[in-house]
């Protein structure tokens, strides 16, 4: 049993140092390849749609496109990630869509044909905000007089029904 044992763990040492020596034979390639992938970030890298300059974006730095703002943040040392929200200086946000300022949102026309109500993204204290227009483009309507002929109770004065002095 012992020499089992003893023989047993002598082929294992083999397969080990054998192993080890395959290893240790084959060039390394593969580093060089890690170092470049190691070096350090030099911040977020620009997405395809973007200017082909600068390659990267430090951190904190924004970037505008399409009423969305991309900010360079930096959640773990040496990663760099686009955070991505609202640009709300320049944009609304309806049902999960975004619209520029100036865009006619959405438009009701009311029975008498002649007024117009829209939803639109307009400017306000340098922030994008909603607003209810209403525009009526219906023409002007003479004025109503109504005259009575006939006085349908008496006037009374302050000591009736003594003469007023």
């Amino acid at each position: 049993m012992r020499t089992l044992l003893g023989l047993s763990l002598v082929l294992l040492l083999i397969a080990f140092c054998l192993a080890e020596e395959n290893a240790a034979a084959e060039p390394k390639a593969e580093p060089e390849a890690e170092l470049e992938e190691r070096a350090k970030p030099k911040g977020c890298k620009r997405m395809n749609d973007w200017p082909k300059k600068p390659k990267f974006y430090k951190k904190g730095r924004m970037f505008f496109k399409h009423c969305k703002k991309f900010t360079c943040t930096e959640p773990a040392p040496r990663k760099y990630v686009w955070k991505e929200e609202l640009d709300s200086k320049r944009c609304c946000s309806v049902n999960q869509m975004y619209y520029p300022i100036g865009s006619k949102i959405l438009c009701k026309q009311l029975p008498d044909d002649c007024t117009t109500v829209c939803l639109e993204c307009v400017r306000v204290e340098a922030k994008a905000e909603l607003d209810l227009v209403v525009d009526d483009d219906c023409p002007e309507r003479p004025p109503e007089t109504i005259v009575i002929t006939e006085v349908p109770f008496d006037i009374k004065t302050p000591e009736y029904p003594k003469a007023y002095p």
